[in-house]
């Protein structure tokens, strides 16, 4: 692989393949990449990952592929991903992918937030690229529909009439009131 880097260590950090939204109940993947794209290697290193927050838990998140000797340790409430085993020395060059998953909560209006970061003892030549962020928004797609067939019985004040109302069909992106008015009597026989 031949160096891209600004200079002697360039260590940086991307996460990529996370979508921007998806469906309640959706897996959803990513990767995080860790590299040092410079001409020396780069000592000391330090990586931290966070994969969600303290307002959502993620109770499947799963690394599908990791480097040799590294494992993951995985906070559900507030996050924290500990990696341990990475190498305290990335060599010029050296890429470390480390893919997950997980599936979004069963409800809507969550963002599940992944940060990395990755720091050396070295002189870093470009610590712009020493973090990065991406999220994914938890909410329900314009494609989700509800249809609803309506029969009221008046219980209280004449229980021997029944209402039928027509099927309703809506998205959930919309908002349907179901009124009564010119809806069919009918009167039990």
């Amino acid at each position: 692989m031949a160096s891209t880097g600004v200079g002697d260590v360039d260590v940086g950090v991307r996460i990529t393949g996370v979508p921007a939204t998806v469906d309640p109940n959706t897996v959803v993947s990513g990767t995080i990449e860790f590299s040092n794209v410079g001409t020396l290697d780069a000592a000391g290193m330090s990586y931290q990952v966070m994969i969600s927050d303290n307002t959502v838990s993620l109770d499947d998140l799963a690394f599908t592929s990791l480097p040799p000797g590294v494992s993951v340790s995985f906070d559900p409430i507030g996050g924290v991903v500990t990696l341990s085993g990475m190498p305290t020395i990335l060599t010029q060059g050296m890429v470390l992918s480390l893919p997950f998953t997980y599936t979004g909560p069963i409800t809507e209006s969550a963002t599940i937030p992944v940060t990395a970061s990755i720091s050396t003892t070295d002189a870093d030549a470009n610590p712009d690229n020493d973090s990065d962020a991406a999220s994914t928004d938890i909410t329900f797609g314009s494609a989700a529909s509800l249809d609803l067939t309506l029969t009221a019985t008046c219980v209280q004040d004449a229980p021997d009439i029944q209402y039928d109302a027509p099927p309703v069909g809506f998205t959930l992106t919309t908002l349907a009131t179901v009124e009564l008015v010119g809806a069919r009597v009918r009167r039990p026989r």
